[in-house]
């Protein structure tokens, strides 16, 4: 995020187009002040909403350059938490 907020500080007045690929929400992880037996789904909403606010200050840079933006957030998949047996998703 840091890199990209750099690279669009960089940029001319020419149109942009930024790819930002986050890869947080996959095990193992990070606490993010959970307790150490905090269950799988609690621990991966808590590491959605990290991404969320990691995510603020470029929001946040995007809106002071002043320029018309479109900003697209997608996800293509999420983990199986135990879902079908699935405790990621190498299968699903």
């Amino acid at each position: 995020i840091t890199r990209a907020m750099s690279w669009l500080d960089a940029g001319s007045d020419a149109p942009d187009f930024l790819f930002l690929h986050l890869f947080d929400a996959h095990a193992p992880y990070a606490l993010h002040g959970l307790p150490e037996d905090a269950a799988p789904s609690t621990r991966y909403d808590a590491e959605i909403a990290a991404m969320g606010r990691a995510l603020e200050p470029l929001f946040a840079r995007l809106e002071a350059r002043g320029r018309p933006f479109v900003l697209v957030l997608t996800g293509d998949h999420g983990e199986g938490l135990g879902d079908h047996g699935e405790p990621d998703h190498g299968l699903m």
